[in-house]
């Protein structure tokens, strides 16, 4: 719910509780941390929360001055986990029952207000209503949902990939109402085989609802379950169980994404008027073939890179108009391509005019702009790329991997506070994502050389054979001065790929000439030499 659709009862109470809070002796004590709620919580009941970010709370509350930079000085990320932290001893403590509850959830600096009914133990009636487990208000902009992995209860392991895709298809589904906000796939298959408390994922993920359920595929028949529950109270909103044929399983997608809008009306006033755009596909097993190639490609080594796009090649030869495939594949060319796995222009050629091709059968798809978006980049091509972005985020936006290639763009344009502020949306979107590579991005071009080290390193314990990310933690070492570090780091690159050369056009990243001239002469003078 947005701030003017509070009654003034509702603010005078929010301001009450904020008072009670601040003469706390948990906050009393505390002066910065005590301006620093009060900001927060009177920037959001005037009206301004969608201001509220680090360089704002910097300058305004830890007394900044206009050159503060949130990535160098990380002052408000440090302060607002302790002021997390002292929220929840107050209200398990001296507010445990206090009408208002005032969250600042992980990922946010905008805080949410939760109204508590509190109960008289003489009552015999509860009323089975929102009022009774508390109405939570969601001021800061919309509405978070998390769609955790639906369990694949077939007993079949190999099944995985089914349930994985149905979860996937229905993260798309919403991401398509312009009322919600969706945590993406990322964050929130970080729970998958673990049992915690949809209060617990709430807070980590700063989701407002969390739907879980599971998949039971049966020779040509499918059972989904699901179940939307409510963070705050782990109130269930809504479930459902659909039987049906295999044949059908677009049409229970459909049906499974448009009862959990239909629920989340019931309790919030959002737009339900837009319908999730129609199936890229109708045939079964072209549609089997992408769900299946998804798995490989996540895994981003060459042999399973390799299966991924052979059963992307298979989905289009069983439905030549499957943009979604089309979109997949053009995703793997790219990414060959930055690695060095394959150093042909023709590979990027390739990537285009299949993320083209992806556009035209289905221009209303986020996933086949941004795909095109990304092949662009890497063609040098970086004012088209934006424009795909920038599309595919208008369509879906959820899109929290366009959000962060836009910011790579930005940012090697030498637009880093823009970067930054892409990067910030992305990051509330995939809170479980550190976005290592492009935060080390804006550190090396601001030649902040020893913070991007320390990214770029951290973001290649999850990726080991990223090889741009090598190749800018090499750079940054030689630039820096450490040139045993450098040495080293060029040979890991050598080791992944020994046929590994810089391709002419440096990969037409960097758009400012003299770091650009930087980077490359730093990397020649590793020995990684130049491909003709």
């Amino acid at each position: 719910m947005l701030v003017n659709e509070l009654g003034s009862e509702e603010i005078i109470l929010i301001r009450e509780n904020l008072n009670k809070i601040l003469n706390d002796e948990l906050f009393f004590q505390s002066q910065r941390q005590s301006r620093f709620l009060q900001y927060v919580v009177e920037q959001t009941l005037t009206d301004n929360a969608k201001s509220l970010n680090q360089y704002s709370i910097g300058i305004d509350v830890f007394d900044r001055d206009s050159s503060f930079d949130p990535s160098i000085d990380s002052i408000v990320r440090v302060e607002a986990g302790r002021l997390r932290s002292k929220l929840r001893d107050y209200y398990t403590d001296a507010g445990n029952t206090d009408r208002v509850l005032i969250e600042i959830r992980k990922g946010r600096y905008a805080p949410s207000f939760v109204f508590r009914e509190i109960e008289d133990e003489t009552s015999e009636n509860s009323e089975e209503d929102a009022s009774a487990y508390g109405r939570h208000l969601i001021i800061d902009d919309k509405p978070h949902i998390a769609v955790l992995a639906f369990i694949n209860s077939s007993g079949d392991k190999e099944q995985d990939y089914f349930a994985d895709g149905i979860s996937e298809d229905i993260i798309t589904d919403l991401s398509q109402f312009p009322d919600l906000a969706v945590i993406a796939r990322q964050s929130t298959f970080s729970y998958k085989d673990r049992h915690i408390d949809t209060a617990i994922i709430g807070r980590e993920l700063g989701a407002d609802f969390v739907l879980t359920g599971s998949v039971r595929k049966s020779g040509e028949k499918v059972r989904i379950s699901a179940q939307l529950a409510r963070t705050v109270d782990q109130r269930q909103l809504w479930a459902e169980r659909y039987d049906h044929a295999l044949d059908d399983i677009f049409l229970v997608q459909d049906k499974v994404s448009s009862d959990i809008v239909s629920a989340l009306q019931l309790t919030l006033k959002i737009n339900t008027t837009k319908t999730a755009e129609p199936r890229h596909t109708s045939n079964l097993e072209a549609y089997d073939c992408v769900l299946r190639g998804a798995e490989f490609a996540r895994k981003s080594n060459r042999n399973d890179l390799i299966q991924a796009m052979a059963l992307f090649r298979r989905a289009i030869a069983l439905d030549l108009e499957y943009a979604e495939a089309y979109a997949r594949l053009s995703k793997i060319y790219v990414y060959q391509w930055i690695s060095g796995i394959e150093t042909k222009t023709e590979t990027l050629d390739k990537a285009k005019e299949l993320s083209l091709k992806a556009v035209e059968f289905c221009p209303n798809s986020a996933l086949c702009h941004a795909a095109l978006g990304w092949a662009y980049e890497w063609q040098g091509e970086e004012e088209k790329a934006r424009k795909q972005w920038a599309k595919a985020i208008d369509l879906d936006p959820s899109q929290a991997d366009a959000l962060s290639w836009l910011a790579l763009n930005l940012a090697w344009s030498g637009q880093t506070q823009e970067a930054e502020k892409k990067l910030e949306v992305a990051k509330r979107l995939n809170p479980m994502e550190e976005y290592c590579f492009p935060s080390g991005t804006i550190a090396y071009m601001e030649k902040r050389f020893a913070d991007a080290i320390e990214l770029f390193d951290k973001s290649l314990r999850s990726d080991p054979a990223f090889i741009p990310g090598h190749l800018f933690l090499a750079s940054s070492y030689s630039l820096l001065g450490e040139r045993e570090q450098a040495r080293l780091t060029a040979e890991k690159i050598l080791g992944i790929n020994p046929a590994f050369q810089l391709p002419v056009d440096a990969r037409s990243t960097i758009k400012v000439p003299d770091i650009a001239k930087n980077f490359r002469e730093s990397l020649e003078g590793l020995g990684l030499g130049t491909s003709n």
